[in-house]
C-alpha cells in the first residue's frame, strides 16, 4: 500500500532536519490555537523532535475551555425555568460554572449534537427550546443558517467566540512570551488567511495557517523557523484547504445573524471585539429572558491549573491533579480535561512530549 502523501516517513526526517537546523539558538515559543492540532501534535509525537529550545504551545483553542463560568451561569439560570427546555453538547453540561454544573439530573437539560438538532425538538414541544451554543468561527458557520430561518419556539443563548482578537490579546500581554503563531486550520477555512496578516505586520511576529496532517505540522513549523528574526509575515501552509478570504459565503450569513462584540473568556478575561452575539432579539435568550447572571469568581477547582494552561503558561504535567490521576475524562474536575480539544484530555490519551529512545 502507498505510503499517504501527508504521512510519508522519508518527507518527515528531512522536515526534522530543516528544523534541527534552521532553529534558533535562544528558546523560541510556538503557540497554536487549536484543539486538532494538539491531537496532532500529540498523537505523532511531533514535540519529541523538535529541538529542546523550541517550545509548542497550545493557547486558547478550545472552545469548551474559554467558556466562562459566567455563561454556564445563565444556562444553569435557564435550567431551572419550567417554562424550558436548555440543550446543548455533551461536553457543556460537565463544565464548571461559579458554583455547579448542569449535570445532576436536571430535568430540563437534553443534550444534543447540533442547533439544527435543537430546533427540531422545538417543534415538538410546547415549552421553549434554549440552545446553549458555543465555539469559534468554524462553528459559528454552521449556526447562522439555521438561525436565519427564524425557528419558532426556538432561542439562542451564545458563548462564539473570534479567534484573531484573542492573538492580538496575548500578543499584546505582557504575560505570555509568543515568538510565533500556527494560525488553526478549520478557522481559516472560515476566516481565510486575510485576518491575520495585520497581526504579523503589527506585532512582526510570523504566522502561517497549518492543517492537522504530521507533514502538514511539520512543514509549518519550518517555516515559522525560518521567519522568526527575519521575514515575520502571514503564509498559507493549508492552500488546499484555505482560501485568502476564506469562506465567503459563509461569511456572509454569519454577517447577517451575528454582530461583533467584546467578549468574556475563562481564564482571560474580556477581550475586545472578540464575541458574537445573535442579532435578532427574539432568538435572542439574553435579551428575551433578562439573564441575571454576573461574572463571578469560581468555576475552577482548588488545585486546577486550567487558566494557566489556556494562556500557554502551564502544561497539564505541572498540574498535581492531573499526575495524580484525580482529574481524567472519565472524571474531569477543570475544563481542559472535559473538552476533547483541551489540551488536559488530549495528554491524558496521548502524553504530552514522549521520550523516543
Amino acid at each position: 500500500m502507498k505510503e499517504l502523501e501527508f504521512r510519508d516517513p522519508k518527507r518527515a526526517q528531512k522536515f526534522s532536519e530543516i528544523i534541527q537546523n534552521s532553529a534558533p539558538e535562544e528558546n523560541i515559543t510556538i503557540m497554536h490555537v487549536c484543539g486538532t492540532h494538539e491531537s496532532s501534535i500529540c498523537e505523532y509525537g511531533i514535540r519529541s523532535i523538535l529541538p529542546d529550545n523550541i517550545d509548542l504551545v497550545e493557547g486558547p483553542g478550545c472552545p469548551v475551555c474559554v467558556t466562562p463560568t459566567l455563561h454556564v451561569d445563565e444556562a444553569l439560570e435557564l435550567s431551572e425555568r419550567k417554562d424550558v427546555i436548555l440543550a446543548t453538547f455533551g461536553d457543556m453540561v460537565k463544565v464548571p460554572g461559579s458554583s455547579e454544573k448542569l449535570t445532576g439530573g436536571r430535568k430540563n437539560v437534553q443534550i444534543v449534537y447540533s442547533a439544527a438538532d435543537a430546533v427540531e425538538m422545538a417543534k415538538n414541544e410546547s415549552k421553549e427550546v434554549v440552545f446553549f451554543g458555543i465555539g469559534f468561527e468554524t462553528t459559528a458557520a454552521t449556526y447562522a443558517p439555521v438561525l436565519l430561518e427564524e425557528p419558532k419556539n426556538f432561542s439562542f443563548l451564545g458563548s462564539v467566540k473570534r479567534i484573531p482578537p484573542a492573538m492580538n490579546f496575548l500578543l499584546n500581554s505582557e504575560e505570555v512570551k509568543i515568538d510565533a503563531f500556527l494560525a488553526p486550520g478549520h478557522v481559516s477555512t472560515i476566516i481565510g488567511a486575510k485576518p491575520y496578516r495585520p497581526l504579523s505586520e503589527k506585532f512582526e511576529v510570523p504566522i502561517v495557517v497549518a492543517g492537522f496532517e504530521p507533514l502538514d505540522i511539520l512543514s509549518s513549523v519550518a517555516k515559522l523557523l525560518k521567519m522568526i528574526g527575519s521575514d515575520a509575515c502571514t503564509e498559507n501552509d493549508y492552500e488546499r484547504a484555505v482560501k485568502e478570504k476564506g469562506n465567503e459565503k459563509a461569511l456572509e450569513l454569519m454577517d447577517q445573524v451575528f454582530e461583533v462584540t467584546d467578549a468574556t473568556w475563562r481564564g482571560i478575561g474580556k477581550i475586545p471585539d472578540s464575541g458574537l452575539e445573535i442579532k435578532e432579539d427574539e432568538l435572542n435568550a439574553r435579551k428575551k429572558y433578562d439573564l441575571e447572571a454576573e461574572e463571578k469568581r469560581g468555576g475552577v477547582p482548588s488545585g486546577c491549573i486550567c487558566d494557566e494552561i489556556i494562556l500557554g503558561k502551564s502544561k497539564p504535567e505541572m498540574c498535581k491533579l492531573f499526575r495524580e490521576g484525580k482529574c481524567n475524562p472519565q472524571n474531569p474536575v477543570g475544563p481542559c480535561m472535559v473538552g476533547s480539544e483541551g489540551m488536559c484530555n488530549v495528554w491524558y490519551e496521548y502524553g504530552g512530549r514522549p521520550e523516543i529512545e
